[in-house]
């Protein structure tokens, strides 16, 4: 009992860090809670936390990956649209450049594209919330990935699945104007 309350103030205090937008706190709260009390409800929130702080502090490749064990630790996480909403984030970050560490260790270079780490979040949110609004988003956003890759045929059909499934969509005249200028590339 008193390790369930000692946890209880750890999750106090990431909230705060959490409020008061304190990256590097919050990742250390996070970090001590997820190592103190590995049985404890809330080594989930903890790990959604880490995550955010991981996005903020820019350190993207863990943001991932914490929000990938999040989403798979719970059957129904507490945070689950905010989780793919930073993944649908993370996924812009990938998608407009930032590279990811060599083998994955932090200690090398960032030189990888994260830009096949895009497409599969993009995948996996348009898969979850098929009708939502970030679904559409990240249509687009694949469909930009694939036009860079010179996939074009690929990139038109999902703008065309963009422009039937979300037709009233600020992304729909982007999508057309998209499929144009690919036609003109070709």
């Amino acid at each position: 009992e008193a390790s369930l309350h000692a946890a209880q103030d750890f999750l106090g205090k990431i909230n705060q860090a959490y409020e008061t937008e304190k990256w590097s706190d919050l990742k250390n709260l996070s970090k001590r809670v997820l190592q103190k009390f590995e049985s404890s409800p809330f080594t989930e929130d903890a790990q959604y936390y880490l995550a955010v702080a991981d996005y903020h502090l820019e350190n993207y490749e863990n943001s991932y990956a914490h929000l990938g064990l999040y989403l798979k630790k719970q059957y129904s996480p507490k945070f689950f649209e905010e989780a793919l909403n930073y993944k649908f984030l993370l996924a812009e970050k990938f998608r407009q450049g930032s590279k990811k560490h060599i083998f994955g260790f932090n200690f090398m270079p960032k030189w990888v594209s994260g830009k096949e780490d895009a497409i599969a979040i993009y995948d996996e949110i348009v898969s979850l919330l098929p009708n939502c609004d970030l679904a559409a988003k990240s249509l687009y956003g694949k469909a930009l990935i694939l036009k860079s890759y010179e996939d074009y045929r690929e990139s038109i059909e999902i703008l065309q699945q963009l422009i039937r499934r979300f037709p009233k969509n600020s992304l729909a005249p982007e999508a057309f104007l998209q499929i144009s200028q690919i036609y003109f590339l070709q």
